[in-house]
């Protein structure tokens, strides 16, 4: 004997209901407030070596990171500002050594954007575990 479509449907939309991932901010212990973190940002220039400013981004990608978990979203975007700033004195040096290398630095920047903007924590730990291999290929390829 088959069962009805309609109550397949039903028993198929009942099943799946379940599946999402909400994310409040009691999960995250939202009844303490964030802490402010005064920051600082890194002294660089033009005559900075390329793998010390892959540092400074991955420090940063790091705090990013750290922030977004802890729920400071008020740290995290201070912390991207000195990522930013840190991408784009990068940015034209890879650019120079590869297309691929250049959007892959874009990726990393966009994966702390979307972290920040969108409440994604995810997303800045994708950051921090993509960055090492973008200063690696970079260093292989004498990016100076």
């Amino acid at each position: 004997m088959r069962a009805p479509r309609g109550a397949l449907c039903l028993l198929l939309a009942a099943g799946t209901a379940g599946c999402a991932t909400t994310v409040t901010d009691s999960a995250r212990g939202g009844d303490t407030p964030p802490t402010t973190v005064p920051i600082t940002a890194p002294s660089f220039d033009d005559a900075t070596p390329t793998a010390e400013l892959f540092e400074l981004l991955a420090e940063a990608a790091g705090r990013v990171a750290t922030a977004m978990a802890d729920g400071d979203r008020d740290a995290a975007r201070a912390h991207l500002a000195v990522l930013e700033a840190v991408g784009q004195a990068l940015a034209p040096r890879v650019a120079a050594a590869s297309d691929q290398l250049a959007a892959d630095l874009a990726r990393v920047l966009d994966l702390a954007r979307s972290a920040v903007e969108r409440n994604r924590p995810a997303d800045a730990d994708k950051a921090v575990r993509f960055l090492p291999l973008v200063a690696a290929s970079a260093a292989g390829l004498g990016v100076d």
